[in-house]
């Protein structure tokens, strides 16, 4: 009886997490590795990116076929007469024409380059698009791991607390505390499994958010690697070189050098409008009967020459449309600017925490220590009642956020180490 009472509020306690993470649910384990090739592959935002390749691509295809003579097949069949001979004859009419484009300004030439231009700003707009969608799941997966981490925690001090509320109902029966102690003591290990409750709820909360993101039911738990906040990261560069690495990989960066060429490229497009255009055209027409004559048999006629068209009145309707293909430019060029700065404070941004996230690491494992020791040392010293239990509640604590800032550091040094990798191109 007395063992019941003794653990009755820890049971109780228990209880009450049981019941704020609702019925029981299937778990899933999931690495880094999984999250990244399961995350992917159902992104529908990379699957567009996908899609725009393609569009692209035949973009690019078709724009070449454009330097390619057109050939033209005509075929005419029907009756035909006149009043002047009262004769009908069976119209035959067949006809072939082929032109080959032979100066267009700079037109077509211009416009293969722009396909090609567009496709490769496709291809980067994909590899950037899905460096951010795994520095996003990154930071989600993290966040689990740190939640589990805290869960632990928190159920280790609920024991340890239980063990301390034993320890101060066994000096009340002695006489050396009063109840005041016992109730808060009590008090203590009920906001331990209120908080416990709550970590287990984040769980529930970011692992449906991660369900959604890879296309899993959203009753799943995801379980995490648990030694992924172990993980040995590789030396830290030095802030140039993640410089350097972004200014040449950086998928955004390359995209900015990319429309601004495309936007010049736009240039030589408007300004071909001025010049002429010269086509080579070659062209046989077999036909019957024979157009004004009346004889009822078949003539052929064959044709070779060049086409030349003089754009005169290009030289007032086009000015508006090649001032804006220079102003495109400009604004091309002010954009990437912006774009670097913006790049540029990320980068510097990230480098920064990351460095002062391995730094904490290494200066709470020291704090984390300290706060074990000086909560022994106030145990002892409540127990031998030199400390009031205020102390001894105050040293718990400190214990607790000793251990929480440890795992924050742990998970940030990480995500930092992939935001460095996202933002030099190589995530």
């Amino acid at each position: 009886m007395k063992s019941w009472k003794r653990y009755k509020i820890l049971l109780l306690n228990l209880s009450i997490c049981l019941v704020s993470s609702g019925s029981v649910q299937d778990t899933l384990n999931i690495s880094v590795n999984a999250l990244f090739e399961r995350g992917l592959d159902y992104n529908l935002k990379l699957y567009n990116d996908k899609i725009a390749e393609n569009i692209a691509r035949n973009r690019t295809r078709a724009a070449i076929w454009a330097q390619f003579p057109d050939i033209e097949l005509k075929m005419e069949t029907g009756g035909a007469g006149n009043s002047l001979y009262p004769f009908s004859y069976w119209n035959q009419h067949y006809e072939a024409t082929v032109t080959q484009p032979v100066y267009h300004g700079g037109k077509i030439g211009a416009t293969v380059r722009a396909s090609r231009i567009d496709e490769t700003i496709a291809i980067l707009r994909h590899r950037h698009d899905e460096g951010e969608i795994k520095l996003m799941l990154l930071k989600k997966y993290f966040n689990l791991v740190c939640e589990y981490a805290r869960q632990d925690i928190w159920r280790h001090n609920m024991i340890q607390s239980q063990k301390m509320l034993d320890d101060i109902r066994n000096l009340k029966r002695e006489g050396l505390v009063t109840n005041n102690d016992v109730l808060r003591a009590e008090l203590h290990l009920t906001n331990d499994s209120l908080s416990l409750s709550t970590v287990i709820n984040n769980i529930i909360i970011i692992s449906q958010e991660l369900d959604l993101l890879l296309g899993l039911d959203e009753n799943y738990i995801i379980k995490t690697d648990n030694n992924e906040l172990d993980t040995q990261l590789p030396d830290r560069r030095n802030y140039d070189e993640y410089l350097s690495a972004a200014y040449h990989n950086n998928p955004a960066l390359m995209i900015s050098e990319k429309i601004i060429e495309s936007s010049k490229n736009k240039v030589r497009i408007a300004q071909a409008a001025y010049l002429p255009q010269i086509d080579f055209i070659a062209g046989n027409t077999l036909a019957r009967p024979y157009s004004g004559y009346g004889f009822d048999r078949f003539n052929n006629h064959w044709s070779v020459g060049l086409s030349v068209i003089i754009p005169i009145s290009s030289l007032y309707k086009n000015r508006s449309l090649t001032e804006m293909a220079h102003n495109e430019v400009i604004s091309a060029e002010i954009a990437a600017r912006l774009g670097t700065q913006e790049i540029l404070t990320k980068l510097k941004k990230a480098y920064l925490r990351h460095s002062e996230a391995i730094n904490k690491v290494t200066t709470i494992k020291l704090a984390i220590k300290q706060a074990e020791e000086n909560f022994r040392i106030m145990k002892n010293r409540y127990m031998n009642q030199l400390a009031i239990l205020t102390d001894l509640l105050n040293a718990d604590a400190l214990c607790i956020e000793a251990k929480f800032q440890y795992i924050s550091a742990k998970a940030e040094a990480m995500v930092t180490f992939y935001e460095l990798k996202q933002l030099c191109g190589e995530l």
